[in-house]
């Protein structure tokens, strides 16, 4: 049998590089929740102005800090105390430009009150509001979900269920089920829990009065 005339093939040139790949959805979804508008309740705000004001380190490391390079690390050695007071974590950012806004809203109304003679003081749902971040009404509610869970209720909604709870159970023990002792107790015992929980609600009241006076006074020295 004659030789093969055919010519070996020549090897194939290697292939070229893959384009690079593309972000994947879970890693854009990760950074965009990265940069989510963190959602401040009343008690994260009330929190905030407590350690930026009555927190001996976080107070003199601000106060202190004469460069920009002090400066960044006292706002981040804020964010951490915060973090970890709150149990969640907040971003250097977050904590600096939520405090500044805190303080021109402040500053704006003392000016107005200046200007109208009005009673120079700041009202709590101005200081307290969780309204304040630019452009809120342009956030998603999946973009508002960043809350820590056990500061998501405000004392007022939680007052609000409780006390929701205690009419249902005062209804439940006037029904004609109950015996007329087992009435007299269970709305004993209902009025007495709602009795307690409005006392813990003023309690609260007056603390964030103090902690609001003791703000304005720290705010009016600057």
């Amino acid at each position: 049998m004659a030789p093969s005339d055919t010519v070996p093939a020549s090897p194939q040139p290697p292939a070229a590089p893959a384009a690079a790949a593309r972000v994947s959805p879970s890693a854009k979804s990760g950074k965009t929740k990265a940069n989510r508008r963190l959602k401040w309740t009343n008690a994260m705000v009330a929190e905030l102005l407590r350690l930026r004001f009555h927190d001996d380190q976080v107070k003199r490391r601000l106060e202190a800090a004469d460069t920009n390079v002090k400066k960044a690390l006292a706002w981040q050695l804020f964010a951490n105390v915060l973090s970890q007071s709150l149990g969640m974590v907040i971003q250097q950012e977050q904590v600096s430009s939520k405090y500044r806004k805190l303080k021109c809203v402040y500053r704006k109304e003392r000016r107005e009150i200046t200007q109208t003679g009005n009673n120079p003081r700041i009202s709590g749902e101005v200081l307290f509001d969780s309204q304040l971040e630019e452009n809120e009404e342009d956030a998603t509610p999946a973009e508002n979900t960043e809350e820590s869970p056990a500061k998501s209720k405000q004392p007022i909604v939680q007052l609000a269920s409780a006390m929701q709870s205690g009419l249902e159970a005062i209804a439940a023990s006037m029904g004609p089920a109950a015996s007329s002792s087992e009435a007299v107790e269970d709305l004993a015992q209902a009025v007495k829990q709602q009795t307690a929980l409005l006392q813990l609600q003023l309690e609260e009241n007056q603390r964030i009065m103090q902690m609001q006076l003791a703000i304005m006074q720290q705010l009016a020295n600057k």
